[in-house]
């Protein structure tokens, strides 16, 4: 058999399905940056291939960058993991958008979160090793609401970035903290009441409002799969899995959103 991923050595099969079902966001993207520099992997074809392509081109520039190249072949496996973990729909982004819905009353998408046109994935490794990971959009106006009846959009605000930092391994049990860099728009009545009671030189004339919020998953970011020890398979999931898809990613679809 083959090892997986191109590699001598297997990510515990029940860590790499759990990544596939729960939080392959970052597989689908094809382009993260590494300390500055963008590595790339060919998307389509199946999740466990997916896997595949970015576990090696990787691994790779863990191996390169000077803070993670002395980690264990087991702790890059599962570096990989964490990664995707992080970055995920289902881990952090549900997290923010229910945030944002305490802020504007509705439950919005971010558009743009899912491919490397609209925004940038991107990974520091810093002395520890510490894994600094972001999520950085590209456009403005991406906090969108759709109204379910007409499908109108409304542009409720634009997120900029969102990041955090990890050790490598994380703590058990910890879930990190996120820092949320985004601008909500100002409600038509809490502009007439600033325009009342401001003068022409106030700093908010456009409208919105620059914000930054400490979000945190509910789950921690190790899994309770990723310290039993690994063995070695032909692929790296169980092949049913594949062709799971979460409804997650449909939501932050914009080729999706005229439809709802």
């Amino acid at each position: 058999m083959q090892p997986p991923y191109g590699a001598d050595i297997p990510m515990n099969p029940q860590l790499a399905r759990e990544l596939i079902r729960e939080y392959a966001d970052v597989l689908r993207v094809g382009r993260l940056l590494v300390n500055g520099t963008a590595i790339t992997w060919q998307i389509g074809g199946s999740m466990e291939e997916q896997l595949q392509r970015l576990c090696a081109a990787l691994i790779p520039a863990l191996r390169r960058a000077p803070h993670s190249a002395r980690l264990s072949d087991a702790m890059m496996q599962k570096s990989v993991y964490w990664l995707c973990k992080s970055l995920s729909i289902n881990y952090i982004l549900m997290e923010v958008l229910q945030t944002i819905r305490q802020r504007v009353g509705v439950l919005c998408t971010i558009e743009g979160s899912q491919d490397s046109a609209g925004a940038d994935f991107s990974l520091e490794i810093a002395p520890g090793p510490v894994f600094r990971v972001a999520l950085a959009w590209r456009g403005s106006d991406n906090i969108v609401y759709r109204d379910p009846q007409s499908a109108e959009r409304r542009v409720k605000g634009t997120i900029r970035r969102l990041e955090t930092e990890f050790p490598v391994p994380p703590d058990p049990g910890v879930a990190p903290i996120y820092a949320v860099h985004l601008e909500i728009k100002r409600s038509m009545a809490s502009k007439l009441f600033s325009s009342m009671s401001c003068s022409d030189t106030c700093a908010d004339q456009e409208g919105s409002s620059p914000t930054s919020l400490a979000v945190s998953p509910s789950v921690p970011l190790r899994s309770g799969f990723e310290d039993e020890g690994g063995m070695p398979v032909g692929m790296c999931c169980d092949p049913t899995f594949g062709l799971l898809q979460s409804w997650l990613p449909w939501l932050f679809s914009d080729t999706q959103a005229g439809k709802r």
